[in-house]
């Protein structure tokens, strides 16, 4: 049974982060690391930008297999 059902009784209060041009692959080992779920995505005034999920990353390896994109960020 749950302790609570305030959100901050579960949340993150140190987020993992990753600038959008990091490699792919470099925020995958981070999210296996931490052992999390997704990661904040900021730019370079650490602002947020965008969040990256585990199938976030399944989604662009597959898409990396055909563009040779590696990157967090959007394709252009």
């Amino acid at each position: 049974m749950l302790h609570s059902v305030e959100l901050q009784d579960y949340m993150l209060t140190n987020q993992v982060k990753v600038k959008a041009d990091t490699d792919l692959f470099d925020a995958i080992n981070a999210i296996l690391e931490y052992k999390i779920s997704g990661m904040c995505v900021v730019d370079e005034e650490n602002h947020l930008v965008g969040m990256l999920s585990e199938m976030d990353c399944l989604n662009a390896i597959l898409s990396a297999i055909y563009n040779e994109e590696t990157s967090v960020g959007p394709v252009s």
